[in-house]
């Protein structure tokens, strides 16, 4: 067990997606006891056992469903291969011969988000000092070793071309991405490789004027899976606060992740949840 603990840590600081599957119940006859563990990582490696057979193989195929979705569950299993038997529609039959039955729980476990960041100049590397107080993921990719050894506190720093790190490095689904390269050449780039591929992301934004994102939208040349990317495209990147220092428009584009982690579709300030309550607010 402690060498599923310490996997599990290890890992965790590597930036792996993670699923630890627990028995928290069992009635009648099985193949495993209340408190085994198994680890299933993103990458397909597992740690420990919960008794072998149909009962793990069918609950190491439902830990890459909960990897996908990231969202931890609880599952009823009935391990018996008796035709007759009736069961309740929370219950999944195994064909096993135990008979007994087993809730499995599956906690997905990984960082709170993963981002890459194509770019570590100005932008990125202050990109960087706020989105490390967030409890994120964070990768910096840029082919210039000074401006990489410039930047601390990131969780990774690969020294490769933009293009190339796409071509070698698979990025997690639904992770973010934000593109702040020295050229819009690099941008467009990473972007192209990005929507070519059909990587599924949470986020896309990209550090950029609106007439270069005018323009390449208007020459795009895909199909309708690749043109779905685009609703996760933020371009030009961040909020509106009407600044132009690295700075700022690192804390527009952390405000706008935090509103994409969040789930909420546009900021809001905390005072209007108060406006039309309060005799005070009526007023303004």
């Amino acid at each position: 067990m402690d060498n599923i603990y310490q996997n599990l840590d290890t890992l965790l600081k590597q930036g792996h997606d993670m699923v630890l599957i627990t028995v928290i119940k069992k009635e009648g006859s099985g193949p495993v006891d209340v408190a085994k563990k198994m680890l299933i990582v993103d990458d397909g490696i597992t740690y420990g056992t919960i008794g072998g057979g149909s009962l793990e193989n069918f609950a190491i195929s439902r830990a890459r469903e909960v990897l996908n979705s990231g969202t931890s569950m609880e599952e009823n299993y009935l391990l018996s291969d008796d035709k007759e038997i009736q069961i309740v529609k929370e219950d999944i039959k195994l064909n096993m011969a135990c008979g007994g039955k087993v809730t499995l729980f599956y906690e997905f476990i990984g960082p709170r988000q993963t981002i890459y960041i194509f770019g570590g100049g100005h932008c990125g590397k202050a990109l960087v000092n706020i989105l490390k107080t967030i409890g994120v993921y964070i990768v910096v990719i840029d082919p210039r070793k000074e401006i990489l050894d410039d930047i601390i506190g990131v969780d990774e720093k690969v020294q490769l071309p933009f293009e190339d790190y796409l071509t070698t490095h698979k990025l997690k689904n639904n992770s973010m991405v934000v593109v702040a390269t020295p050229s819009h050449e690099y941008d467009f780039q990473v972007l192209n490789k990005i929507i070519m591929d059909k990587i599924p992301l949470k986020y896309l934004g990209m550090l950029c004027s609106t007439k270069k994102i005018t323009e390449y939208i208007s020459n795009l040349k895909i199909d309708e899976s690749q043109r779905a990317l685009l609703k996760n495209l933020y371009a030009p990147v961040g909020l509106d606060f009407g600044t132009s220092k690295p700075e700022d428009i690192a804390i527009s584009i952390a405000s706008e992740i935090l509103l994409i982690i969040s789930n909420k579709s546009e900021p809001r300030h905390m005072r209007d949840r108060l406006i039309g309550q309060l005799e005070y607010w009526k007023q303004f």
